[in-house]
C-alpha cells in the first residue's frame, strides 16, 4: 500500500482499490464526506491540475465512464500543494496505466457496482429540486379553491357515493382538478375528462334539471332548504356526465369568480380541441339530421362549449347540406 497525502485528505493505493481519507476543517468545508473506497476496475479516467506556488492542483479521478464533474466538491477529487507535485503527477501516472490495464483486460468499469459519491454540484442541485418542489406545492395551494359545507349529490361514475346532510365535506379545485377532500381526498375528477365548469344557485340548478341529472340525484336531490349562502357547482365530463356540488360556503357569485381563471381556461382548451366538440354534438344514436345537429349546436353555443363564430360556421356547413 503506497500512500499520496494531499491538501486535507491522503490517497491510499491498494492493490484493487483506492481510498480517499478526508481530514481537516478543508474536508468539513467542502463537504466531501470522510473516507471512500474505490474499486480499481471502477476507474476510467484521471484529470491532473499541476500546482504553482500560488494556486493548489488537484487530482480527480473519472469512475464508471461518467463524464468530468466539477473538481470544486468531487468526493473523488482531491487537493495538493506544489511541494506534493511530484508524488501526485507519480500517482496520475500509475492511475492511468490502471486504466490502460482495465481496457486491455476487458473491463467495463460501467457495469462496476460502486458508490460514485455526490458532489457538491449533485447536492445543490438536489436542494434546488427539493426547493422547487416546495414552491410547486404552494404555488399549487395558492391558486386552488376550496369550500367548506360541500355536499357531493353525485352525478359522475367515477365515484357514486353521495355525501349530504350531515356528512359535508370540502371542495377543492386546484391544479389536479375537482376534489371532495375531508382529512384526505375522497376522489378527483381530472382535468382531462372534464368540459365544462357551471356555477347556479340551489334554485337554478333544481329548474334546470337534466335527463342525465335525474337519474344520476334523482329530481328532488337539489330541493334544499334556501340559505343565505348556496351555491352548486356543475361538472360536466367529456362523457356527458354532471357531477353536482352544493356548498354553503359562498354564493352562486361568489364561488363563480373565484373559478373563473379554471373556467377561462377550460373554454380555451375547447376552443383549440374542436374534436371533443364532435363527439359531445354526435353521441352515439343521434339523428343526423341537420337541423337536429344545428339545434344542438345551439345548445353547446349557450353553455360555452362553442364560441359564436364557431357555432356559425358550422351552421353554415350543415345547411349547405340540406
Amino acid at each position: 500500500m503506497e500512500e499520496y497525502k494531499g491538501y486535507g485528505g491522503t490517497v491510499e493505493l491498494h492493490d484493487d482499490q483506492i481510498v480517499i481519507r478526508r481530514e481537516g476543517a478543508v474536508a468539513k468545508i467542502g463537504g466531501q464526506g470522510a473516507t471512500r473506497e474505490i474499486p480499481c476496475s471502477a476507474l476510467s479516467g484521471v484529470t491532473l491540475k499541476p500546482a504553482t506556488r500560488l494556486v493548489n492542483g488537484y487530482l480527480q479521478l473519472q469512475l464508471g465512464g461518467a463524464p468530468v464533474r466539477d473538481h470544486r466538491g468531487d468526493p473523488n477529487s482531491i487537493l495538493f500543494r506544489h511541494k506534493d507535485s511530484a508524488r501526485f503527477e507519480e500517482l496520475a501516472d500509475i492511475l492511468r496505466r490502471r486504466v490502460a490495464d482495465n481496457v486491455a483486460q476487458g473491463v467495463d468499469p460501467t457495469a462496476v457496482d460502486f458508490d460514485p459519491g455526490e458532489s457538491r454540484t449533485d447536492r445543490l442541485q438536489s436542494k434546488t429540486d427539493r426547493l422547487q418542489s416546495k414552491a410547486d406545492r404552494l404555488q399549487s395551494k395558492t391558486n386552488a379553491v376550496t369550500a367548506s359545507d360541500t355536499q357531493y349529490l353525485g352525478g359522475w361514475s367515477g365515484h357514486t357515493k353521495t355525501y349530504t346532510g350531515m356528512s359535508k365535506k370540502i371542495l377543492r379545485v386546484d391544479t389536479n382538478g375537482v376534489s371532495l377532500v375531508a382529512f384526505k381526498t375522497i376522489f378527483t375528477i381530472p382535468w382531462s375528462v372534464i368540459v365544462a365548469l357551471e356555477v347556479e344557485g340551489p334554485e337554478q340548478a333544481s329548474q334546470r334539471v337534466t335527463v342525465t341529472r335525474a337519474l344520476a340525484v334523482g329530481v328532488f336531490a337539489l330541493a334544499a332548504k334556501k340559505k343565505s349562502k348556496a351555491a352548486v357547482l356543475i361538472v360536466r365530463t367529456q362523457d356527458g356526465e354532471e357531477a353536482l356540488f352544493q356548498t354553503e360556503k359562498y354564493t352562486a357569485p361568489e364561488l363563480r369568480t373565484k373559478l373563473t381563471p379554471f373556467i377561462s381556461q377550460l373554454r380555451v382548451a375547447q376552443a383549440q380541441s374542436p374534436a371533443p366538440v364532435e363527439a359531445a354534438a354526435k353521441p352515439s344514436g343521434v339523428d343526423s339530421d341537420p337541423v337536429e345537429q344545428i339545434r344542438k349546436l345551439g345548445e353547446l353555443r349557450d353553455q360555452g362549449l362553442l364560441t359564436p363564430e364557431e357555432f356559425e360556421a358550422k351552421k353554415t356547413e350543415l345547411l349547405g347540406r340540406l
